[in-house]
């Protein structure tokens, strides 16, 4: 499966919709720094990259709505940093789902976010999910 993508022929790119990249789960590294004008990032950004160790959002800086399900099912993902997110303002629901590999996530650089819409962490299974 694919390991790596080269994200070089989308710098222009401000908006990103729905389902950006979806079932990659073999993908072992991903530069998100061509996405450096990318303003908004609507619903499913990456859903089932588990293959990704670490993600550096730092691209997303322009970004102010974290619309629903921004990451999801990257559970390969240990640790990340919110701090290139300072200036997102609304969190839609489910932020991070299934991202279960993450042991530690420091949520003090979304101290602008004046709305979040339903459940802003949903990293495992409940006892009421079975």
């Amino acid at each position: 499966g694919l390991t790596a993508l080269d994200l070089s022929p989308l710098s222009q790119v401000t908006v990103i919709m729905s389902e950006f990249l979806r079932g990659c789960s073999g993908l072992t590294q991903l530069d998100l720094s061509p996405l450096s004008q990318v303003t908004e990032v609507h619903p499913e950004f990456l859903w089932g990259c588990s293959g990704l160790t670490t993600l550096d959002l730092s691209p997303l800086s322009r970004v102010s709505v974290l619309r629903e399900f921004f990451l999801v099912q990257c559970s390969g993902l240990t640790a990340l940093d919110l701090s290139p997110l300072s200036q997102v303002t609304v969190i839609m629901s489910e932020f991070l789902r299934g991202c279960s590999g993450l042991t530690q996530l420091d949520l003090s650089p979304l101290s602008q976010v004046t709305e979040v819409q339903g459940c802003l962490l949903y990293t495992s299974p409940s006892p009421r999910d079975s």
